[in-house]
């Protein structure tokens, strides 16, 4: 009987205290200005000593370029509706995507210009092909490839922008052999990653170019050109938008069809089997001629390289994306260029963009919410302080968690991202113990100094 009796007094007071926190009395105190305003200041310094001396080097290498909206991606299974679903029988059911991919390995161009001759039999929409063909090394053999461009006038190729690392800008083009510019569609196929500051080895790829911007000249990038090829009013769609970079909202990798079995046998990791859906061929197929005509029939084919054979694990044209299973202490890439450019021109033509939020709201957002956290607080060190820091501890920990849970769910949902820095986690959970010190020790030497 007492135990309820104490939890009934203790419900009472958190009652009076719900109405203390929010009385304007409190909300409007100066303390809680000043604190705030201090355990920013602490922040600070420590991150500035901290990078001075790099003191947090590993930790800051294993969490190094980590979004809570990587997780969405990689553990919640974020767009698998686009990936298939379950029908009324119970059988999983999965539309087959706009956008296949077929491997080219290391061929020759002798190869892929027979490929892109038996593709362009089945009535594509458009061929993208991932590959600079820059320099002129056999006449005849580039003479049949451009030829086989010049019999789809819907084949563009890529070219590179080139990124001056010191002034930070596309200088220049790298264009493909002259001959080939002559008989197809040329677009820069950079990643938004090579103009990143701080891009390295663990940088993921999130965003790509809506335009490059080459000496004030803005240029189409592959993906987008391959996107208004097909779908044009899409593409006026993502400009309407207006924003040099958008978010590539992904997917999934790719289906290595007909070769599961292989693929589990030589690779240690399984991302693909739980998140594929572009549709991928082996070289060997297309130039054997084991597909259908219905394959590459109205769809955009990417020919790029996925491996030397499509079912070996190969580091080459390969980056870290959201869909990374290791999304802390990143090992292994698990996504090929041109499958990042397959999920770019999906989140184009189905118009499946992400919204951000602006860089001002966020941070007022994150300082409003300390704010409240401190002004929270008071009143707790002021009428229960046998409760403060066990208290403050756990509504500190809920209140990150309850953060975390509305950002994922918001872009899970609505494809909104809600940017919450990891300095405001650190001041919420931080705020309890700050405060103690506050009040026991600054205000203490700013009262005994006068």
């Amino acid at each position: 009987m007492q135990f309820f009796k104490t939890i009934i007094r203790l419900t009472r007071g958190f009652i009076g205290l719900h109405k203390k926190i929010y009385s304007l009395s409190n909300l409007l105190a100066w303390d809680n200005l000043i604190a705030t305003a201090l355990i920013f200041v602490m922040f600070w310094t420590i991150g500035e000593i901290a990078g001075r001396f790099n003191i947090l080097d590993p930790i800051g290498d294993a969490f190094a370029d980590v979004e809570i909206t990587d997780v969405i991606y990689s553990q919640l299974d974020k767009n698998s509706s686009y990936r298939g679903e379950f029908n009324d029988d119970g059988d999983w059911v999965s539309e087959p995507s706009e956008v296949v991919i077929v491997n080219i390995g290391h061929l020759g161009r002798y190869h892929i210009a027979r490929m892109v001759d038996s593709i362009s039999q089945c009535s594509p929409s458009v061929i993208g092909i991932d590959a600079l063909f820059q320099d002129s090394l056999d006449a005849r053999v580039d003479f049949n490839l451009a030829k086989s461009f010049a019999e789809d006038s819907n084949i563009v190729i890529v070219s590179r922008a080139h990124y001056n690392t010191k002034t930070k800008v596309f200088d220049s083009i790298v264009e493909p052999y002259e001959l080939f510019q002559m008989t197809s569609a040329t677009a820069p196929a950079n990643m938004a990653i090579n103009a990143k500051k701080g891009s390295g080895t663990t940088t993921v790829c999130r965003d790509f170019f809506t335009r490059i911007d080459v000496k004030g000249e803005n240029k189409t990038p592959f993906p987008v050109l391959i996107a208004q090829m097909h779908k044009p009013e899409s593409v006026q769609k993502l400009l309407d938008r207006g924003n040099q970079i958008e978010k590539i909202n992904y997917v999934g990798n790719i289906d290595v069809v007909g070769y599961e079995q292989l693929y589990k046998e030589k690779n240690n990791y399984t991302a693909l089997a739980d998140k594929k859906h572009f549709r991928a061929f082996e070289f060997s197929d297309v130039l054997e001629g084991r597909f259908e005509p219905e394959d590459f029939k109205d769809k955009i084919v990417l020919l790029g390289y996925l491996g030397d054979e499509i079912y070996v694990h190969a580091a080459e044209d390969k980056f870290f994306t959201p869909l990374n299973e290791k999304y802390v202490g990143k090992t292994s890439r698990d996504m090929y260029g041109v499958v990042v450019h397959a999920n770019i021109i999906h989140t184009i033509i189905n118009e499946n963009y992400v919204n951000k939020m602006p860089d001002w709201t966020k941070h007022l957002t994150g300082i409003l919410v300390v704010f409240l956290v401190i002004a929270s607080f008071r009143p707790i060190y002021n009428d229960y302080k046998v409760w403060y820091d066990g208290l403050t501890k756990i509504l500190g920990i809920i209140l990150t968690f309850l953060i975390i849970a509305i950002i994922g769910a918001v872009f899970d949902s609505f494809n909104y991202e809600i940017k919450f820095g990891a300095i405001y986690f650190g001041c919420i959970l931080l705020a309890g113990d700050f405060l103690e010190v506050y009040y026991g020790l600054l205000k203490n030497i700013v009262r005994y100094s006068k």
